[in-house]
């Protein structure tokens, strides 16, 4: 390649990567290096409680509890160590951390009379986070990006930039960009306890207020990336990003959020007592669904229905076909849903004493319980507001990408208008638009449990547990927009075609759109739609045996064991950002929970040095205390990805051709790595989501403790602490993305 066709960008960011030191040669001859990033970190955390007892009848608290968590960050010089790093359990080492956590609470419990009581409470909560990056991270100014890139807000986005170049390196991350969140909660509750013969009732009331306020910058600034199929198939990433060529940008206003939820709830239980043997427990929970709503008043729904029947926005006069907006004829006031006030919740427990002498029982259980929904739904970015706009290859490169971005757009459309006026041009191809169904139910889990417990002689308690449970309703996403492969080739012209060739390309995935292929027209202005939908489903069932013995006898014993099965549709996260392989078939993701942990085995028991006649042996011995915990579990599962995009519009999982599993599996090779292959082009994989089962884990923890008595009144505890105590490793998952060769079956 020659010199003179490397990009003038991309070699001002290639200053900025680290040279090889003499005495620190790579890894192997594709330059690869490893670094570590110190953690400067510190946790300071307060609390404080008043309790005041007015009369016997009467009394009051109030308590407030604060934390705070700064994170510094890190960077000298080197892109690398502004990696991409979601394996930490900080969003990034480099970023920047300063957040807050509060709560407090005033209560007032008052007995009216002997049979009743009342239960009062006030409760709040507030969430900072602010995430930002270290100076001196080279600006797209810096780059010589200035003319065909804007940030958003520059303020919001300083020293932010995103590149990903698979396999190589990446710079900066999703999850680390400059931004600032601030929720609260508000809570009010009433509960009222009346005893009336052989009934105890109970009913009352509560109301939760939720904010989010905030600005997250992960869009701010153009996203780059370059998977290495722009200069040819198949080609290398770093070759496409040396010559200025990234598979796709993206960029936005960011997330602007000022979103707010009522969550009202009414109930009423009665637990009665039917004889000393028998006992019910029964209730009704009222929880009407009011969805949230943003004050600033940017919903807007796109739906599919709308679109195929011309329905047009009154608010937005050139707004495309299928998307209306907050005032719209049709939408559902200053929200995305329509409410649901006829949501009630029962519930029910059984309680039996087979021979009525207190040592046995059989219990049963079943309730329904209605989930709240998540904020975060990034209503901001939706056009006309954010705009947020992916482009495919562009003729401007990494230089200028919106110069022949999607075959359409030749500038640089950022900053935009806010707020919008109603003859606001929407942008080809815009992306960022959220679809939600009109008539979405909340989501709702029921549960149900019977359980066998028995006293042994000896103090020993066994107890056997089914637990199950199902969720109706989970939030999943799907694309009301997916991409289509069209196989063979084309003519000029054809899907956006600037030459004849391929029909499916990674330039040409906007005009294979399903919308634009429907109707172009209107289709144009749309990009990738992602439905936030409520119709995936999950289910749980386990079964927990647990024995106990009291502290009697100097030793007291807890063990339990689990053995369950989770398995769900959707795992999508905040913002259904996650689409599932298939983009509108979320039901073909069908498969085990990431946190689907078969088997689960704890242990603690605390033994106690008896009391010995002799003097010296009691004074030296007796007292003392070990108290170890052990604790083992089974792996979690995770999927195989392809890494490739061979539909040409989503990342897919491979075929499953051979048995994954080892024998003796090990940290260099977790998986039978040759069990997978890349299916045939525009094809899924029919391998399942979450079919690979990770390392287990086991873990010691131990307390050694003694009580040493001063004086009659005072006493001195001695007690010392040791965490994992035989050094015994957790392991993480291995890599499972087969275009990663070095570490695709690695722990």
């Amino acid at each position: 390649i020659s010199p003179t066709l490397l990009n003038p960008v991309a070699l001002q960011l290639a200053k900025f990567l680290p040279p090889l030191a003499p005495n620190s040669p790579p890894v192997n001859a594709c330059g690869q290096v490893f670094f570590t990033v110190p953690i400067f970190s510190k946790d300071n955390q307060g609390t404080a409680r008043i309790d005041w007892q007015k009369s016997d009848r009467h009394s009051l608290f109030t308590r407030y509890f604060i934390t705070n968590f700064s994170h510094a960050p890190y960077y000298q010089g080197d892109l690398l160590t502004v990696s991409n790093n979601t394996t930490s359990v900080l969003p990034d080492n480099t970023t920047g951390l300063a957040d807050r956590v509060e709560s407090a609470a005033i209560g007032d419990t008052l007995a009216i009379s002997p049979n009743v009581v009342s239960t009062f409470r006030i409760a709040f909560s507030r969430s900072t986070v602010v995430r930002y990056l270290p100076s001196g991270v080279p600006t797209p100014a810096a780059l010589q990006q200035g003319a065909g890139i804007t940030p958003d807000i520059a303020a919001n986005t300083p020293n932010y930039l995103n590149f990903t170049v698979t396999g190589a390196f990446g710079v900066a991350c999703t999850n680390c960009a400059p931004s600032h969140f601030v929720s609260n909660d508000y809570q009010i509750s009433e509960d009222m306890t009346i005893v009336r013969g052989r009934h105890q009732i109970i009913f009352g009331g509560n109301w939760i207020y939720n904010q989010l306020n905030g600005y997250g910058g992960y869009q701010g600034n153009d996203n780059f990336s370059f998977n290495g199929n722009v200069l040819q198939p198949g080609g290398l990433p770093m070759v496409d990003f040396l010559l200025g060529l990234p598979s796709s940008t993206l960029q936005s206003n960011g997330q602007v959020l000022h979103e707010r939820f009522n969550q009202p709830s009414l109930y009423f239980e009665d637990n009665f007592r039917v004889n000393p043997q028998f006992s019910i427990n029964a209730g009704l929970r009222w929880d009407p669904y009011l969805p949230p709503y943003n004050t600033d008043h940017t919903e807007s729904i796109f739906d599919l229905g709308w679109f195929y029947a011309g329905i047009h926005s009154q608010r937005f006069t050139k707004a495309p076909a299928g998307t209306l907006f907050y005032g719209d004829p049709g939408m559902p006031g200053a929200s995305y849903a329509n409410r649901k006030l006829a949501e009630f919740a029962p519930r029910i427990a059984l309680v039996f004493d087979p021979r009525g002498q207190g040592k046995e029982s059989i219990r049963a259980g079943y309730g329904l319980f209605y989930g709240g929904t998540p904020l975060f739904l990034q209503l901001g970015t939706h056009s006309p507001w954010a705009a947020t706009i992916t482009c495919g290859t562009a003729n401007g490169g990494l230089s200028n990408p919106y110069n022949g971005c999607n075959g359409a757009i030749t500038s640089n459309p950022f900053p935009t208008p806010n707020p919008p006026p109603s003859s606001v041009q929407f942008p080809l191809f815009g992306g960022g638009l959220g679809a939600f169904d009109l008539h979405s139910k909340p989501t709702y889990m029921e549960q149900w449990n019977f359980s066998l417990q028995k006293q042994f002689p000896g103090g020993w308690l066994l107890s056997a547990t089914y637990l199950g449970n199902r969720t109706v309703h989970l939030e999943a996403g799907e694309s009301d927009n997916p991409i289509v492969y069209i196989p063979g080739t084309c003519a000029a012209g054809q899907y956006g075609l600037a030459k004849a060739g391929t029909c499916s390309t990674t330039g040409n995935e906007n005009f294979r759109r399903v919308l634009y292929l429907a109707n172009p027209s209107q289709g144009q202005y749309y990009g990738a739609i992602t439905n936030l939908g409520y119709y995936a489903n999950a289910n749980y069932n386990g079964l927990l045996v647990s024995a106990q013995h009291p502290f009697t006898h100097d030793f007291t014993v807890l063990t339990n064991y689990t053995w369950s099965h989770c398995l769900d549709e959707s795992e999508i996260g905040l913002n259904g950002a996650a689409l599932p392989q298939i983009p509108n078939d979320p039901h073909a993701d069908y498969g085990n929970c990431a946190s689907d942990i078969r088997q689960i085995f704890n242990l603690s028991f605390v033994a106690r040095v008896p009391a010995f006649q002799s003097t010296l042996l009691r004074r030296l011995l007796t007292g003392w205390q070990l108290a170890p915990i052990f604790t083992a579990q089974t792996g979690s599962y995770f999927s195989i990805s392809t890494g490739q995009d061979n539909t040409l519009g989503v990342v897919t999982r491979p075929n499953l051709i051979g048995n994954p599993k080892l024998s003796n599996p090990t940290i260099q090779q977790w998986f039978n790595t040759s069990a997978f292959a890349v299916p045939a082009a525009g094809q899924y994989g029919n391998m399942g989501r979450d079919t690979i089962e990770g390392p287990g884990a086991w873990n010691l923890d131990t307390a050694l403790s003694r009580i040493f008595r001063v004086t009659e009144r005072q006493q001195m505890d001695f007690r010392a602490e040791a965490f994992n105590v035989l050094n015994h490793p957790r392991f993480n998952l291995p890599g499972s993305t087969m275009t990663s060769l070095a570490t695709f079956g690695v722990i």
